[in-house]
């Protein structure tokens, strides 16, 4: 009886995202930046190139460039829109100022910025009390009295 010959496969599964005995090609390095710079994390970086998270990882581990794209278009995204928001500030928009305020002094101007409740004295009790009484005006009476 004959025997057949058996292919040796250099893998199993589908084909390679790309050769892991290569470099990274530079049209996939150039849309790691890209997709990374529209604040995409990892995970959908990988599915929008056809691979799952963890072949996204598996390259990263063995390929370094890949992390070093993802991290570069992740900070041209950063600075993009940092810029827009600056922009904005700089005309006067509050939500704007507000943003590039906490940006640059968050000790200050941030959600935990420190507020100083207590008086001259060391208490947190004002000098003066002040009762003030406001009577309602009387809505239906139109003459004003």
């Amino acid at each position: 009886m004959a025997t057949k010959r058996v292919k040796k496969r250099k893998h199993v599964g589908r084909k390679p995202f790309f050769d892991p005995n290569k470099s990274v090609p530079s049209s996939i390095i150039k849309k790691v930046e890209a997709l990374a710079a529209q604040a995409m994390n990892k995970r959908h970086v990988a599915l929008t190139l056809g691979i799952s998270e963890e072949t996204w990882y598996k390259y990263a581990r063995s390929h370094p460039e890949l992390t070093e794209a993802f991290d570069r278009g992740r900070a041209m995204g950063v600075v993009t829109i940092g810029s827009v928001i600056f922009n904005k500030a700089k005309l006067g928009e509050a939500w704007a100022v507000q943003k590039v305020l906490k940006a640059l002094d968050p000790d200050t101007w941030g959600d935990n910025a420190k507020i100083d409740n207590v008086s001259s004295d060391g208490s947190m009790t004002p000098k003066v009390i002040r009762r003030i009484i406001v009577e309602a005006k009387d809505l239906n009476n139109d003459s004003g009295d």
